[in-house]
């Protein structure tokens, strides 16, 4: 699609690379804290002012939910904002190339959701703000307890608004990941909190 009107341009074909994020609540004690320190995590405003985080993962290429950037139709991407350690805004992308959204996420098929995952093209060199590999979780991690993180833009910390289209506040979230039943060989499940406006955001661990 393209980034800038959200206008279908052509399919192509990738190899499966299923994920899921479920975990979209607040477990006991709301812990999360500001952050930014990962110049890489970037908050994506798109043109109906919802938001969602992503995340650099190449010179010209940023990961996020598909849900972030498709909601019946390929929603417009307004800004992507990259923030120094001090939180002001380092870089304004209002010009994105595309977004490559799974089309089997845009079907009607069953677990279709199995799909949203996201990848945003842009023009400019991001390579000083790749902060992550991205991979796929080995079962030796999914099936212990390991310290898991979680990086992003919620809606709401401690049921407070921290941000909006305009506002902008970065937080990390620490936890472990937990044993749980698992619908996709590689869905990861953690106790870490996180909620709306967290997806697209990276689960990592350091």
């Amino acid at each position: 699609y393209n980034a800038s009107n959200g206008s279908f341009v052509q399919s192509y074909t990738l190899s499966e690379n299923p994920v899921m994020d479920k975990s979209k609540t607040v477990i006991d004690t709301d812990d999360r804290f500001v952050d930014f320190s990962k110049n890489g995590v970037v908050k994506i405003v798109t043109g109906i002012g919802s938001w969602g985080t992503g995340f650099v993962v190449d010179d010209h290429t940023i990961a996020t939910a598909a849900h972030v950037l498709y909601n019946g139709n390929a929603v417009p991407i307004s800004h992507i904002y990259f923030f120094d350690q001090n939180g002001s805004i380092d870089m304004d992308i209002t010009n994105p190339s595309y977004c490559h959204i799974p089309s089997i996420y845009t079907s009607d098929v069953e677990d279709a959701v199995v799909y949203d995952y996201a990848l945003i093209t842009v023009k400019q060199d991001l390579s000083e703000y790749a902060n992550f590999n991205l991979g796929a979780p080995l079962d030796n991690f999914i099936h212990r307890e390991g310290t898991v993180l979680t990086t992003g833009f919620p809606k709401k910390v401690n049921n407070k608004i921290v941000n909006n289209a305009t506002d902008h506040n970065m937080y990390t979230s620490a936890g472990s990941t937990i044993d749980d039943v698992h619908k996709a060989d590689i869905e990861i499940s953690y106790n870490n909190d996180t909620s709306g406006g967290n997806s697209g955001g990276p689960v990592y661990t350091s």
